[in-house]
């Protein structure tokens, strides 16, 4: 994320967007209406590691008239980061039961980070974190944390931790070498998510790829590394990035035939608050038809 992302603009297309499955703090139905609201015509729905609010955000949007894309953002790993790859346009039975093998273990993980605050004489439950966030759900980490700072108010441990410093409290409590640590489970290789998705008929793309790519050593060699093993194109206009990383990503992908494409990453304001909304992007991206149509032949 970056801090100089002007000028924006109302973008007709928007194929990054969380609901309440994930991290996001609007239901499939109400992003839909947001997004129909602030002028989207065609939209994907793309929780992290679940394809569950796709059917609902489909029904809601093209209620509305837009045009709904099956997606889902899978957490992988890459040249030692956490990288994210955007899948679309499938939601084959071999494909949904990987994803949802990988959504299992990240629930365990988060269960067990509730336990082992309770074991620590906090009174948090699995219990209670459910009936805060939902069930069958790993939610925005803050979420957890908020939780935590909440059951735990009185404890002379915790007395000096502020609600709004949210980061203190993971670097002191949560982090590696800490109290309440828990190791989080491993991700699968983008190379493997890759292959799961063109197995599976769908068209893989990198999701805010500055952070990662442009600090390669040879971005134009990892990429090419990349689209051989699958990957069908890069998210560009995306409010992770400015107008430089706009240009150097548009660039790579039409150097490597790859789809440059645009979502906000909207999962409501409360989580990110600097992607206000569905549809607003850094000016200047494709028109929606164009980029639908590039995208499902790639």
């Amino acid at each position: 994320m970056t801090s100089a992302r002007e000028p924006w603009g109302a973008s007709g297309i928007d194929l990054h967007l969380h609901s309440t499955v994930s991290d996001g703090s609007l239901t499939p139905g109400r992003l839909a209406e947001m997004a129909a609201a602030r002028g989207v015509a065609v939209a994907a729905c793309t929780d992290h590691d679940s394809f569950a609010g796709c059917d609902d955000f489909r029904a809601a949007f093209e209620g509305l008239g837009g045009r709904a894309i099956v997606g889902c953002e899978i957490s992988a790993t890459w040249n030692g980061h956490e990288v994210h790859c955007l899948v679309y346009a499938t939601s084959r039975a071999e494909l949904v039961a990987r994803v949802q093998a990988h959504h299992a273990r990240r629930l365990a993980w988060f269960h067990q980070s509730v336990d082992v605050v309770a074991e620590a004489g906090i009174p948090l439950t699995r219990a209670a974190v459910e009936s805060a966030v939902g069930p069958n759900r790993v939610p925005y980490y803050g979420v957890f944390l908020r939780l935590f700072l909440e059951a735990a108010r009185g404890d002379p441990r915790f007395a000096g931790h502020r609600p709004d410093d949210l980061m203190a409290v993971q670097r002191q409590w949560f982090e590696p070498g800490r109290p309440f640590h828990v190791e989080e489970p491993s991700r699968p290789h983008l190379t493997d998510v890759l292959g799961w998705a063109r197995d599976a008929g769908g068209v893989p793309v990198l999701a805010h790829a500055a952070g990662v790519l442009l600090s390669a050593s040879d971005p134009r060699a990892e990429l090419r590394s990349l689209r051989d093993a699958g990957l069908a194109g890069l998210e560009v206009w995306t409010t992770w990035h400015d107008a430089a990383h706009v240009e150097a990503l548009a660039g790579l992908c039409a150097e490597h035939r790859l789809v440059a494409t645009a979502g906000s990453d909207f999962h409501g304001t409360d989580v990110k608050p600097w992607a206000t909304a569905p549809g607003r992007l850094p000016s200047g991206g494709p028109a929606a038809d164009d980029l639908l149509t590039r995208l499902l032949s790639a």
